[in-house]
């Protein structure tokens, strides 16, 4: 035992202090009673009163291993609880990441990127909701189909890039005119397209005119025209889903826009809504 302690000691082996006390006594009882039976000494057995006092000396060791141990296990509950609320927190932090971006990502691949208008694929989507609704509902649904006049002469002319500057100031502006629940797409090229919920052809007609003037009122250059007008401008043909003009598809309804604004385009700068 003495072996054994001095092997702990001479190592560093963390050891209570009390248990190495206990074992040198037990070990000292051990040589005294040893002695006394030899008859070298003659003193009284003292090994029941030793024994008695090292299982006391292991007890308080072992009830305070005890209660540090229970002190260790309440802190580091704490200290867990803590750490998975840190990582509950974490987590809901990483999700509401993932689906703001999953947002952004699902929102841009709806958008044109040179416009920032929505794209065909966007306004595919758009338009077969709007037409559902309006003919369920029986409520009016205004479609707009609109052309930059004489816009491949303005390329040619001004070059691309000067081309790209005019299709952004046109949507920056036409955003302006929409209403709260107006929707702009870029249809192909230098065209677009407009949905509006609950617009009569009266209210069809005054809009498309204040989308045609807004432009106009911009003044951007354009001298290679082929009429007197030497500012760019719109042509626009709407149609109107209502109670006198019905629909059995949205392509009856797309055709007949762009037949309006066809009529418009041969007039330029025109405004056609039936």
């Amino acid at each position: 035992m003495l072996h054994g302690i001095y092997l702990l000691y001479r190592d560093n082996i963390k050891f209570s202090k009390v248990n190495a006390f206990a074992i040198f006594i037990v070990c000292c009882t051990f040589i005294h009673d040893y002695l006394l039976g030899l008859n070298v000494i003659h003193s009284v057995e003292i090994a029941f009163y030793t024994s008695c006092l090292y299982f006391i000396l292991v007890t308080l060791q072992l009830s305070r291993d005890y209660a540090i141990q229970s002190d260790n296990v309440i802190l580091y509950n704490q200290q867990l609880i803590k750490l998975n609320r840190t990582l509950d927190q974490k987590v809901i932090e990483r999700t509401r990441t993932v689906v703001e971006l999953n947002n952004k990502l699902q929102l841009q691949v709806q958008l044109d990127a040179l416009t920032g208008a929505f794209n065909r694929y966007a306004l595919n989507n758009e338009i077969q909701k709007r037409f559902e609704r309006a003919t369920k509902e029986h409520k009016n649904f205004a479609f707009f189909m609109l052309d930059v006049d004489y816009f491949k002469k303005y390329n040619d002319g001004y070059g691309h890039l000067k081309g790209d500057d005019v299709l952004k100031k046109l949507v920056e502006t036409l955003r302006k005119e929409l209403p709260k629940n107006g929707f702009i797409a870029r249809y192909g090229g230098e065209e677009f397209a407009i949905l509006i919920d609950d617009m009569n052809i009266e209210m069809a007609r005054e809009f498309a005119n204040q989308c045609l003037n807004a432009v106009i009122d911009l003044e951007l250059e354009h001298l290679y025209r082929v009429d007197e007008k030497q500012v760019v401008s719109l042509s626009i043909g709407g149609a109107v889903l209502d109670s006198e003009n019905t629909y059995s598809n949205i392509e009856m309804l797309m055709k007949t826009a762009d037949q309006h604004l066809y009529q418009a385009k041969y007039k330029r700068s025109c405004v056609v809504v039936k």
